[in-house]
């Protein structure tokens, strides 16, 4: 399909070079803030203000890579998610893998192989529990997405980065705007605020709210009654700002938002929809799996005569994967059980912010208030099959409060600074749990089709609980005019706790075990500081540096308390720390220029930076022993892994004509891992020889089941035999599945964005107005054994239309070329092919077959999330 833009492609290629090389060749200026709003009477595209430090400061002030996004770019060109700030973003990466429900910013290439993500989000500086990505960005003043470690002023989770939303503050003026558009697969968007004061000087207050519908694009072939990618939001919001008197300033908000989405589009990469299970003895492969086959060498006992495989690969795909064609899930079996969607949720966010002049000092004060709940309906074996235990049902949500206060000094002296102190109180809601549908037969059952969902049987999980206190403050100083130091710092104690229930039964006893205190309590403590240098060459010219460190929350291993192990094993583990894991850690290391020429028409921002990281949360194996008398296996959380990031930045802003404004932004990202041992690349590249080495070092006896004679015999064979086992094994996983080298997945290497807006006079109180925007991305890995990955992709959004008196009319494009590069392709497994492969470690085997110790494995596949295709529509709106 994308062959049929390939001469549209060529044009637009041909502009963009044309472009960057006009802007290359003229000397710097500063970055694209998009600030039409807000441009001084020179023209400067950057005359923005931002927060990024705490306080208000002029954009091009601010010695930090930052891109603002204002209100005016937000309108103009139909921004309406993070996915569309990103598009703007050099440096930033977000795709959304399932659907409006999981919030993965990546920053400068830090992306996450496992656990939270490395940057934040943020709403008037208040941390965002949960996801933003339905947020209803016409209730917004701009947006600022600051790049490089934040912890030093905004705390926890901003290892790589913070994306702050501002709202917008009601005054003495009375303005508003009402927005109807309509566009193509029932998209229909109503949006409208209006602010006004309610007494003069003193009280004002904005009211805003947002109606989206969305009614997906892709044909679901085992459910044609609705197609995927259905997405529905209704929010509405309130602020109220009062100004007792000059010195005194309140801002109070809520916001009030539900969302109800139906199934992401979502496919295995290796099965055609209706594609029979293979039959046994056999393993099917339709061409899509393309390298790293098992390779057979007879099979199992019957009935099932599963095949036994001589290594443990799985087969894998090796090149690029693109969309899939067809999708088939099994939604219609959530209908009639009673979920009609895949995302139900609701959400409240509330905040108090005062700012007190105490002369030429501020006193700042925020408090906030935040909840979310919200139930998935997922069949997460990605086909129509059904499959017992992949079709779940989740129920999740929290609730926060947070507090922050500040003390700023005068801005305009030479010893300037602030100090603060922050809390943090997170608590999962007391009805989370995880479930999955059933299919009917004799009792006992949990739960079948046709049940009330009000009798789900809710399966215990663990719920998190997280207290953050901190202290925190800058100092600024002008050493000489033109030189300012800046040293910046936070000291910080997380106390995390897990709370849950964990059953298990061995023979006819049931075991349980609650988690409470001392278990599942972990406390971290930290120092992030930052320090920045900057010297002003010019009134237009500033270069600066920055050292910073930052962090990323650790957190539980709650297998550790699996209620399979008895208290001594638990005890035992606890003791060796495998309960926990600590939390991630970077120094990042950047060097800029912000500059602005031609009476600050034109402007050039640029930095370099490196990243040193360590301390990544990877994944290891421990022996354990169960009280089933199994010697097993537990896969932990551990801090092994470390990688470095080179790169560098360029975002550049030109007002050409009163006109005209053009934007360009690059950036290059040299994200790779220095140690990281991968399991599953392991099973890649240990060949058969590996094996019989290690089966001739390390030797296990041939394995017994459970009841046989001599299975008390094998117990204790393979208990003296597995301390030299696991050793071995872990050798040769170090040798095999180590990805030095390699990039970290799901980051671009390169990242171009091209646009520019055009205002027109036509007369008679008429304008038109255009607005263009082209987005790149260069290919991205799947995994950390880079075998795999999704294409460049490119993203074309255009608008144009006619304004009068506040009425404007538009007619807009998005994904204008029509790219079908997959947004996400997730490592997965088919469900229907199992086969035997050589077991590694103790306790891993389940039959010994054809001379050797055996495990189950599963088929490897690849579940890939296709992109919004093209979608045109027309906006009719009305600004008073």
């Amino acid at each position: 399909m994308l062959e049929d833009h390939v001469s549209v492609r060529g044009a637009v290629l041909s502009g963009v070079a044309g472009v960057a090389l006009l802007l290359g060749a003229l000397p710097g200026a500063a970055p694209a803030a998009h600030a039409q709003e807000t441009a001084s009477a020179s023209g400067s595209p950057n005359d923005i203000i931002v927060t990024a430090r705490k306080r208000e400061e002029r954009l091009q002030d601010v010695p930090l890579s930052i891109t603002a996004v204002s209100a005016d770019t937000i309108e103009r060109q139909t921004l309406r998610s993070v996915n569309d700030i990103a598009d703007l973003t050099p440096g930033l990466s977000y795709r959304q893998a399932f659907g409006r429900n999981f919030d993965r910013p990546v920053i400068r290439g830090m992306s996450n192989i496992q656990g939270a993500p490395n940057a934040a989000f943020f709403l008037d500086g208040v941390f965002v529990l949960g996801s933003l990505s339905a947020y209803n960005l016409d209730t917004l003043e701009r947006v600022e997405v600051i790049k490089g470690p934040q912890a030093a002023l905004f705390g926890r989770a901003t290892f790589a980065g913070a994306i702050n939303f501002i709202t917008r503050q009601p005054d003495n003026e009375f303005r508003g705007r009402a927005a109807l558009s309509l566009g193509e697969d029932g998209l229909r968007e109503l949006s409208a605020f209006a602010s006004a004061p309610i007494l003069r000087d003193r009280l004002y207050a904005e009211i805003n709210g947002r109606v989206w519908r969305f009614g997906g694009q892709y044909e679901n072939l085992a459910d044609p009654a609705e197609k995927l990618g259905r997405e529905k939001s209704n929010s509405v919001g309130m602020t109220l700002r009062a100004t007792p008197n000059e010195t005194l300033n309140i801002v109070a908000r809520v916001h009030y938002m539900e969302d109800q989405d139906g199934h992401f589009p979502i496919a295995l990469l290796g099965r055609i929809p209706g594609q029979t299970l293979p039959v046994p003895g056999e393993l099917v492969n339709n061409g899509a799996l393309n390298c790293f086959l098992p390779e057979i060498i007879g099979v199992g006992p019957a009935p099932a005569r599963r095949p036994v495989a001589r290594t443990r690969t799985r087969g894998y795909f090796c090149g690029e994967i693109g969309s899939l064609d067809q999708y088939s899930l099994s939604t219609s079996v959530y209908r009639a059980a009673g979920f009609p969607h895949a995302l139900d949720r609701r959400t409240i966010r509330t905040s108090l912010r005062i700012d007190q002049e105490l002369g030429d000092w501020t006193l700042v004060g925020i408090g906030a208030w935040n909840r979310f709940r919200q139930t998935t309906a997922v069949d997460q074996d990605y086909t129509e099959r059904r499959v017992l235990g992949f079709e779940t049902i989740t129920g999740s949500g929290a609730r926060d409060v947070s507090g922050e206060v500040k003390l700023l000094s005068p801005a305009d002296t030479r010893l300037r600074g602030l100090v603060g102190a922050y809390i943090y109180r997170e608590r999962s809601l007391g009805d989370n749990f995880s479930a999955a549908l059933t299919f009917p037969g004799p009792p006992p059952r949990p739960w079948v089709i046709g049940d009330d969902p009000a009798r789900i049987v809710r399966n215990a999980v663990f719920r998190n609980n997280v207290d953050n206190w901190a202290l925190f403050g800058q100092v600024q100083f002008d050493l000489f005019e033109g030189l300012t130091l800046s040293a910046e710092g936070r000291y910080q104690e997380d106390d995390l706790e897990t709370i849950g229930t964990s059953t298990a039964t061995v023979g006819t006893t049931t075991f349980r075990r609650n988690i409470r205190a001392p278990l599942g309590v972990a406390t971290y403590k930290s120092f992030l500081p930052r320090f920045t240098v900057d010297y002003r060459l010019s009134d237009t010219v500033m270069v600066y540096g920055v050292a910073a460190k930052g962090n990323k929350p650790g957190g539980f291993n709650s297998g550790a308390y699996n209620a399979i192990y008895d208290d001594s094993e638990v005890a035992r583990l606890v003791g060796l720390g495998l309960d926990t894991f600590r939390e991630e850690e970077a120094w990042s290391y950047e060097i800029g220029a912000k500059t602005e020429l031609f009476d600050r028409r034109l402007t050039l921002n640029g930095a370099f930076y490196y990243i040193d990281w360590k301390n990544q949360q990877l994944t290891e194996t421990i022996q354990v022993q169960r009280r089933d008398g199994v010697l097993g296996s537990l896969s932990f959380t551990s801090n092994v892994g470390r990688s470095e990031v080179k790169g560098f930045e360029l975002e550049s802003a030109w007002r050409a004509t009163d006109w005209l404004s053009l934007r360009l932004g690059y950036a290059f990202i040299d994200a790779k891992i220095k140690n990281f041992i991968a399991d599953d690349q392991a099973d890649l590249y240990i060949t058969a020889a590996d094996l019989a080495a290690l089966n001739a070092r390390a030797p296990l006896p041939p394995f017994q089941a459970p009841g046989s004679p001599g299975y008390a015999d094998y117990l204790a064979a393979l208990a003296a035999a597995a301390p030299a086992r696991f050793a071995a094994v872990n050798e040769l996983l170090a040798l095999r599945g180590n990805a030095r080298g390699n990039t970290l997945p799901r980051s671009p290497k390169h990242q171009l964005t091209l646009g520019g807006d055009a205002d027109f006079e036509l007369g008679n109180r008429v304008s038109a107005f255009l607005s263009a925007n082209l987005a790149y991305e260069s290919r991205r890995f799947i995994q950390v054994d880079n075998l795999g990955w999704s294409g460049d992709s490119w993203n074309l959004n255009l608008r144009g239309g006619l304004e009068r008196d506040g009425w404007s009319v538009s007619v807009f494009v998005t994904n204008a070329l029509n790219d079908r590069t997959p947004v996400d392709i997730l490592r997965s497994i088919d469900t229907g092919q199992t086969f035997f492969r050589p077991a590694l470690r103790p306790g891993e085997a389940i039959a010994f077959l054809l001379g050797q110790n055996v495990s189950s494995a599963n088929v490897r596949d690849f579940a890939v999330t296709p992109p919004r295709l093209r979608n045109v529509g027309a906006t009719l709106a009305k600004r008073f």
